[in-house]
């Protein structure tokens, strides 16, 4: 099931969609806040541009599974003013790691968008 979530914060063009499978409800609740952290230090800093464009729209589609082998599989699409970036990650020990690393991968994304 995919659920969207608004940050009262953030624009209105900044939209958050999750699918969580095979985790726990508050394991989900704290995915949720690490993400909306690193997505509300973003809008003031690395998405600034994107976001000034007229009409642009901000989608981070995040779909997150615990495996068999008790580790976390991550895909990431953020769609930035209709540019796609992709991350996808298997076998990750520490979920809080996985969520700083695809937002660090989004940052350098982020960095050759607004050089263009």
């Amino acid at each position: 099931m995919t659920k969207d979530i608004k940050i009262m914060n953030l624009p209105d063009n900044i939209k958050l969609q999750y699918q969580f499978e095979d985790m726990s409800d508050p394991l989900q609740d704290d995915i949720k806040s690490w993400i909306e952290e690193k997505i509300n230090k973003l809008a003031d800093t690395y998405l600034k541009k994107i976001l000034k464009k007229k009409d642009a729209e901000i989608i981070i589609d995040s779909k997150i599974q615990k495996n068999k082998k008790d580790k976390y599989n991550w895909n990431f699409k953020f769609t930035l003013d209709w540019e796609v970036v992709l991350y996808q990650r298997e076998d990750f020990n520490k979920i809080q790691d996985l969520v700083d690393n695809a937002f660090d991968h989004l940052k350098n994304q982020i960095n050759d968008i607004n050089k263009r």
